[in-house]
């Protein structure tokens, strides 16, 4: 290959990785790091390199393998900032074998430097997220089913934290209200980027839980999630290793951002704002997405209050 198709081929492939997705993977990093940590250990005391080595390197994985998947079915005029994927096997800038080969190469990797970072315990939480992304994309095809959405609320609310957690603690538990927690925002989370797409996949018969229950029931499942995550936060259910926040400033923070997000909920409810668009996605999508980050924030201010 010469040096003038080099750079153009390696460009795809960085495409395919589309990195500014890896804000979806941030929160749950964040999240196993310090929820296995022990009470006041400074972020910089824990295996954040580490962390965002295997984050970025399962990002390779998720992407390349869902490129691969959808290359035959992608409309490449249809993406969005939150959905859609890179293009790079609908446009055929990328085969899907070399996508396949691309995934299977970087699981491969990922698999020894789990081990190697972090021992047996993280080498099979990385297998366990490589079986989810398997029944996603692979044979069983789950992203083309509603049971998808479910693949996306463990990988993202359990599988990713004991991933980095036990890079902190070998074989630390989440309790059931972390879990529950980490579930509701991982399968909200994934409606919400399913919801733009909706036409499509419903084009290609696609049955994603957005096309099965219908764009108003997939929004209410999408905000009835959001708004039990919520509530799980204001009665303090998930775990606080510290314990309650001391004095009146982290306790108005996560005051604030829980009523923040509340509102935003509220305020992507359907109505007019879903004819109102911003930077080609409804407003509510913007709205939700924004409660999204709001809740995970509190969670993680929960667990390390500042300041």
């Amino acid at each position: 290959m010469s040096a003038s198709t080099l750079l153009p081929y390696l460009t795809h492939w960085l495409r395919a990785w589309r990195l500014p997705a890896q804000l979806n993977l941030i929160f749950p990093v964040l999240l196993g790091l310090l929820l296995f940590a022990p009470c006041g250990t400074p972020l910089a005391d824990l295996p954040l390199g580490h962390a965002l080595l295997l984050s970025f390197l399962l990002q390779w994985v998720i992407m390349t393998s869902n490129e691969s998947a959808d290359a035959a079915t992608d409309d490449v005029h249809a993406r969005t900032l939150i959905s859609g994927g890179a293009g790079v096997g609908a446009d055929g800038s990328l085969s899907a074998r070399a996508l396949r080969l691309g995934a299977l190469a970087g699981g491969a990797l990922g698999l020894i430097l789990s081990a190697v970072l972090g021992g047996i315990a993280v080498a099979l939480a990385w297998l366990a997220a490589l079986l989810l992304i398997w029944a996603y994309d692979g044979p069983l095809r789950l992203s083309r089913h509603p049971l998808g959405a479910w693949c996306q609320a463990v990988g993202v609310g359990i599988v990713m934290p004991l991933l980095i957690g036990w890079l902190v603690k070998p074989w630390g538990s989440p309790s059931p209200a972390d879990a529950a927690l980490g579930l509701l925002l991982g399968l909200s989370g994934h409606i919400l980027t399913a919801l733009p797409d909706l036409d499509h996949d419903r084009r290609v018969r696609k049955v994603t839980v957005a096309v099965w229950l219908g764009a108003r029931g997939a929004q209410g499942l999408m905000l009835g999630g959001f708004a039990l995550a919520a509530g799980l936060l204001a009665l303090r259910l998930p775990s606080t290793p510290c314990g309650a926040p001391h004095g009146p400033l982290p306790a108005t923070n996560q005051a604030l951002l829980l009523t923040a997000a509340s509102l935003l909920i509220l305020a992507g409810l359907p109505g007019a704002w879903a004819h109102r668009t911003l930077a080609g996605l409804p407003r509510h999508i913007w709205l939700t997405a924004a409660a999204s980050i709001l809740l995970w924030t509190a969670w993680l201010l929960q667990l390390h209050p500042w300041p």
